[in-house]
């Protein structure tokens, strides 16, 4: 009987298996764009949005990331790479912080971004009073000669997008835990015990991990404590005083915690506690979304309830509340975000067209080319009066995306693969990619935007 070779057999296996996916990808990376049945490359939606929001002159700042590399991202935007560093092998993370005119023009752009092997994690932004922007990030040492790789830091671009200064500090962090600015930029929380600057404030004598710091372009001019089981849930001031909204479970009984919240203020020139009032939230309220405003000097507190149909404002010093209605029908907390700007809070939804809407006909609707849901938004002042009410029908592909308010306009940022409405004099008219970031600013008569993204990467979609 005749004996096979089984390794030729299997070699020629191999090279015919080999040759059938090379004529395969040769005729499909040839073949034209298709409708139906072929194959074409596309540039694939690689960018992320972070950070929008109004400059006290009603500039907008947007900022997204992309994984796509430095040389994809500055040959497809004229960036001012005047940021130090802007390493050329930068290939992951890259940050694009563009700033815009009010009809959408772009006035300056930067990148930054990490070298390989390096990274940079933007966690939390916010707006300063004279224009500027300030970021607080944590990664590698780009941007100093600190010997630790793991580094905390804040930066801030002033008002021309120039670098107007960066502070580092050993990150110790090893959760996800609460991080933000107040509304100025000068004051930000961390949930790990940041250095202490010689002009350090402790509520108690032990436990101090979590930290409230004021940072100027000195550095940290002040840092206080608070202790380690304590949840910051938000950060206010008003010139002359820091205020907190804080959480703690505490031990009761062998086993037993009950959760405690409190109202604390601190002297904003010294960091000094200057008070601690126990709050009562009841149960009936979204704890995750209670924000803290200011109206003549004074902190209050909004207080949304669970399912969003009314939202409670509490003067935790004269403890005294008022309700106020938000949407007239009710949702799950998963549906609804809500923030705090310039005295206001914004609260957002999107739904399917065919589910009930939050706000019934009498609020207008706009059309932003599409059918599949809709984004639904409020604002109220600080006397829980309604601003403006607004409905978008199109196609959001996603519930969590930054929005902001002033002046009677909404602010909005969300991917887009499709022109929402005509777009005239801004930056970028049309996506590059299958989705760009796309801001918008919505006046009661007049809409603006731009898409804002760059063409990615090249991938292989069959139809």
């Amino acid at each position: 009987m005749e004996k096979f070779d089984g390794g030729m057999i299997l070699a020629w296996l191999v090279l015919s298996f080999i040759f059938t996916i090379l004529t395969m990808a040769l005729f499909l990376f040839l073949s034209p764009p298709l409708q139906y049945g072929g194959c074409s490359f596309v540039y694939s939606n690689n960018d992320e949005i972070a950070f929008t929001g109004f400059d006290p002159l009603g500039n907008i700042y947007l900022v997204i990331f992309t994984d796509s590399t430095f040389d994809e991202v500055n040959s497809t935007y004229p960036y001012v790479t005047t940021l130090h560093p802007i390493p050329a092998n930068a290939t992951s993370r890259i940050y694009a912080v563009a700033k815009f005119s009010a009809d959408m023009s772009l006035l300056w752009a930067r990148i930054i971004g990490a070298p390989q092997g390096e990274f940079v994690w933007f966690r939390s932004f916010a707006i300063t009073q004279d224009g500027g922007l300030v970021m607080y990030g944590t990664g590698t040492d780009i941007f100093t000669s600190m010997p630790e790789k793991d580094l905390g830091y804040v930066l801030k671009l002033d008002n021309e997008g120039e670098l107007n200064f960066v502070h580092t500090w050993p990150h110790l962090d090893e959760n996800l835990g609460i991080r933000s600015f107040d509304d100025t930029g000068e004051f930000i929380t961390v949930p790990y015990h940041l250095p202490d600057t010689g002009n350090a404030n402790y509520l108690e004598t032990s436990g101090n991990e979590n930290t409230i710091a004021k940072v100027s372009a000195q550095g940290l001019e002040w840092t206080s404590y608070l202790h380690n089981e304590t949840i910051i849930h938000d950060i206010k001031s008003n010139g002359t005083t820091v205020a907190l909204i804080v959480e703690r479970d505490r031990l009761v009984s062998p086993g037993i915690f009950s959760k405690e919240w409190s109202f604390i203020t601190l002297d904003a020139a010294t960091g000094k506690f200057t008070s601690v009032i126990p709050l009562q939230i009841p149960e009936t309220i979204a704890t995750d979304d209670v924000k803290l405003t200011t109206r003549d000097n004074r902190f209050l507190i909004f207080m949304p309830s669970f399912n969003y149909s009314t939202v409670t404002i509490l003067d935790p010093v004269l403890n005294n509340s008022s309700d106020h209605p938000l949407f007239p029908h009710p949702f799950f907390d998963s549906q609804v975000l809500v923030s705090e700007k310039n005295e206001f809070l914004i609260a957002y939804t999107v739904t399917g067209t065919d589910t009930r809407m939050p706000f019934g006909e009498e609020v207008p609707e706009l059309s932003w080319n599409g059918d599949r849901n809709r984004l639904s938004l409020i604002a109220l002042d600080s006397s829980g009066k309604e601003v403006r009410r607004l409905r978008i029908e199109g196609n959001f592909g996603i519930i969590s995306m930054p929005v902001d308010f002033r002046d009677g306009k909404f602010l909005i940022a969300t991917p887009m693969g499709v022109k929402p409405f005509e777009l005239t004099g801004g930056f970028q008219t049309d996506p590059l990619g299958s989705s760009d970031p796309f801001v918008a600013v919505i006046g009661e008569d007049k809409q603006v935007g731009t898409f804002y993204g760059n063409s990615g990467n090249p991938v292989m979609l069959c139809y």
